[in-house]
Parts: structure tokens; sequence; C-alpha cells
């Protein structure tokens, strides 16, 4: 049996065998303790002790193949899988560690975002129907006064500008001032729109009564009290002005969008650009999952509906109407003060 296996790991990879055993001896004993560490931190439910030992059992696993990568041929395809299975949990494990020790770790996700964020969203075909319908949403007149809460890299904000409607203003604003500096860039040349660093989070310098329509995507998921920053926009708000809020439903999945974008890609430009965006849109996934783990943990939350109702009504706000965006995983609300 033995001698058999010998004479197969050298004609199928063309390395000695006998290296290649004592290789796979030496990861026998350590493979099955890795199974034993897995399994027991699944009972526990200790999730970085389940990705640290994952990622040394895909080293283990992959161990006596990386001989074969030196000096022999016809590399197992399974081993590319355990491979980039490995890659991306170490990833996710240093960006996790990085931003754990930072003292504000929220602001640091997304300055880190802001790169990968500003070159995928724009090209997302689901983020692009998102926009049309929050831009649908919004029903802009001349002269109004727009307040976007939580800006981003300014997509939404250029998409308005280039409507070119007569006298309006954009105040566009968020706490990350990567986020900003990308937004900045992108509109560098549309006078309508001043970008401000502002934390939602805190009482704004904006005077009450000022803005005729708010928007707010995707940011109050990552505020402390959405209640508090919702009264804040309640606030600088007119009377009868309209508030639009786009914020993950907790059913939210990213894989969702990536599958979306693909089955809604139409010819050779959509294909070949999809290809472009998907190293930054896998860094973006890789941030998604750990922003999943802090809503796990209470820091990042996702309401239901009747949540978002028990909080509009609190505030005051009226009239408020839920529909979905995002390919089915955004609340798209509209509701005036």
């Amino acid at each position: 049996m033995f001698n058999q296996w010998v004479v197969g790991i050298q004609s199928n990879y063309h390395v000695n065998a006998y290296v290649f055993a004592a290789i796979f001896a030496s990861t026998f004993i350590p493979c099955w303790y890795g199974v034993y560490r897995i399994i027991r931190a699944i009972v526990k439910k200790n999730t970085n002790e389940i990705i640290t030992w994952s990622i040394i059992e895909g080293i283990l696993l992959v161990a006596p193949y990386a001989y074969i990568v030196i000096f022999g041929r016809n590399f197992p395809f399974w081993v590319y899988i355990v491979l980039m299975i490995v890659i991306v949990l170490s990833l996710y494990e240093g960006f996790s560690k990085i931003i754990k020790k930072h003292p504000n770790k929220s602001l640091l996700l997304w300055d880190i975002c802001a790169f990968s964020y500003n070159l995928t969203i724009v090209y997302m075909i689901p983020h692009k129907r998102q926009f049309q319908d929050v831009v649908t949403k919004l029903n802009f007149h001349s002269g109004d006064k727009i307040f976007d809460a939580g800006c981003g890299a300014g997509i939404l904000d250029e998409i308005i500008a280039q409507k070119k409607i007569k006298n309006l203003q954009i105040e566009a604003v968020d706490f990350s001032q990567k986020m900003l500096d990308k937004a900045k860039k992108r509109c560098k040349n549309l006078r309508e729109i001043n970008f401000k660093r502002v934390d939602l989070s805190k009482r704004t310098n904006y005077q009450e009564n000022y803005f005729d329509k708010i928007v707010c995507i995707q940011t109050l998921f990552a505020v402390p009290d959405p209640q508090f920053t919702l009264k804040e926009l309640y606030r600088i708000l007119k009377p009868g002005g309209k508030f639009v809020l786009v914020d993950p439903r907790p059913e939210f999945n990213g894989f969702r969008l990536f599958l979306d974008h693909w089955q809604r890609s139409k010819g050779i430009r959509d294909i070949i650009l999809s290809i472009l965006i998907l190293p930054f849109g896998f860094v973006v996934g890789l941030l998604n999952m750990i922003m999943d783990k802090w809503i796990r943990q209470g820091s990042y939350q996702m309401l239901d509906k009747n949540q978002w109702q028990n909080i509009f009504s609190k505030v005051g706000f009226r009239n408020v109407k839920f529909d979905i965006t995002l390919a089915k995983q955004d609340w798209l609300i509209t509701t005036i003060k």
C-alpha cells in the first residue's frame, strides 16, 4: 500500500515521495489537534479562535504541497482553494487587529475603506440603481438646500449636482477625512457642493429649520445612537422638509450585491469593469466582515421596520414610508418633518 502511494506521488507530482511523506507526517498530529481546537472554539462560540485555528489548519494542510510548488508540477486544484481561504482569513484577522488597537476603530475602518469603496461603489450596478432610487425620492426643486449626512466618496452629490438644478446648494458631511478627500477630488469642479468634516454622533453647528431636504445613506447603522442623530437631523430640517434614509436591513447580505451585479452586467464593458474592480470589492468585502462582527457585538446595528417606526415616531417625523433598494438589502425610508 505504501509503495503504491510512493509511486503515485512520484508519477503525479514528479517529486521525491519520501520527502513529501516526511513533511506530511510532520503535519499529521498538528492537523488533528487543529481540528480539535476549531471544534472546541465552535462549541464556545469564540469567533477569534475559530479564525486563528482555521488559518493554522489551512497552512498545515497545504504545507506538504509547498514542496510540490518548488520542485514538482501538477499542483492540486483544491490547494488553491485552501490557500485562498487562508489568505482571506489572514487578511481579515490582520485588519481586525489593526483596527481594534486604534483609539477610534470605527473612523479607522472607514478611512481604510475609502480607497476601495471609491473605486468599487461607483461601478456596482446595485449601487447605481440605489442612487437613482434616492434621487427620485428626493424630488429636487430650484433653490433647494440639501444636507448629505454621511456623504462617503461624494458619488450621490456628484449625481445631484450634474442635474444642473437652479440655485441648488449641497452641504455634504462625513466624519472620515479620507472619504472627504475622495469626495472633494471627485467633485472638484462642482461649486454647488460644500464638503465638511462632521461627526454625526454629536450636535452639529447648523441652524434649526435650515435644510429643505436631508439624505442619509448607510450611515445611521454605524452611529452609537441612531435616535440622537435623527433628532439632530430633525432639528436642522425645515418644517415640511423631506428626509430620505437608506440603511441596511437586518438580513443584509453583501454577497447578494455581487450576485445582482453579475446578473445585471451586459456587454464586454460591464464584464471588463467587473473584473477590474474585483480586487477592490474583495477588500470592501473583508471590511464588511468586520462590520458584521461589530453588529453581532452591538457596536453597529441593523434595525427592522418596527424599530425604525418607533424611532421616527419618538423623534417627531410623520408620513413614514418604507421601500427597499440595493438588491433588496437596504431600507429606503422617506418621511417629512
